[in-house]
């Protein structure tokens, strides 16, 4: 009976100490490294993987092993854009540091368009704002597309 709950101790042990907490990536095209685990993700995909001491890593989700050893987050974004504040109430601004040809949309997390955003030039590159008065309170998300490149930025309202 000894022997059985010391070794369902270290099998519980184990388990913790390999098992890295559930986490959403909160923005799209992120990459994230620690050393020898490496995550990338969409908006609100969760992912699950096992820590840097496990010889194996759980490949669910975008967690994969990689052979290097820095630590680095990077972005992999065509062009500079933004949505301010988070969260919204009233309304937002979309900034694009884009100086060519764009254009922007207002979409649910299904991808339902709900509007197109008018760019107007600004300081930055292009400003559009979004009037959050009519808009449920949630997350949505800012399509931009510019120079052939696309971004997915998250919108949140709370009122």
């Amino acid at each position: 009976m000894k022997v059985y709950a010391v070794v369902l101790v270290f099998a519980a042990g184990v388990l913790q100490a390999q098992t890295l907490e559930r986490s959403v990536v909160s923005s799209g095209a992120v990459r994230s490294t620690n050393g020898t685990v490496t995550v990338q993700g969409t908006i609100g995909q969760s992912v699950i993987g096992v820590s840097v001491s496990s010889s194996q890593a759980a490949l669910h989700g975008f967690w994969y092993r990689h052979g290097t050893g820095v630590l680095s987050v990077e972005r992999s974004e065509p062009f500079v854009a933004r949505v301010t504040p988070q969260p919204a109430v009233v309304s937002a601004t979309v900034e694009l540091g884009c100086s060519g040809a764009a254009a922007a949309w207002l979409l649910t997390l299904q991808g339902q368009r709900l509007a197109e955003l008018e760019l107007v030039p600004s300081a930055r590159g292009q400003a559009a704002m979004v009037d959050c008065s009519q808009l449920a309170s949630g997350l949505y998300l800012v399509q931009v597309r510019c120079q052939g490149q696309q971004l997915f930025l998250p919108l949140m309202i709370a009122k």
